[in-house]
């Protein structure tokens, strides 16, 4: 199970259309057989404060990947870069004016390492 977590600032978050760039990742992730859409998890954080060096202008969005699902390290590599250039490609089609930065950590974590629970609640 992928969980996708995207870290924007302010400024370059509003040019960007996160329910598409997340789609559109999910989708490829499902066509090229890394994940069924259905076990994928994404989310968008976007701080009230953030600095990128000491250049105040500077935006960025950083996606963690974290998986638990023992994968290829080629295959790993192969969806860290799908994630990494639909985030360029939501950035360059957007209007955002200055200098920014996108980037994605892999990190690879046992399933027996990862606690889980599910349910549906009655409505």
């Amino acid at each position: 199970m992928p969980h996708l977590v995207f870290e924007a600032t302010a400024d370059l978050a509003r040019t960007i259309d996160f329910n598409k760039l997340l789609r559109t990742i999910h989708e490829t992730f499902s066509a090229r057989g890394y994940a069924k859409i259905a076990v994928i998890r994404s989310r968008v954080f976007i701080p009230e404060f953030a600095l990128s060096g000491d250049d105040e202008r500077e935006q960025f969005v950083i996606c963690s990947m974290r998986t638990t699902v023992a994968r290829p390290a080629q295959m790993e590599e192969d969806m860290a870069q799908c994630i990494h250039d639909a985030i360029r490609d939501a950035i360059e089609r957007g209007e955002f004016k200055g200098p920014w930065q996108c980037g994605v950590f892999r990190e690879y974590v046992p399933v027996e390492r990862f606690v889980k629970s599910s349910g549906t609640n009655a409505s």
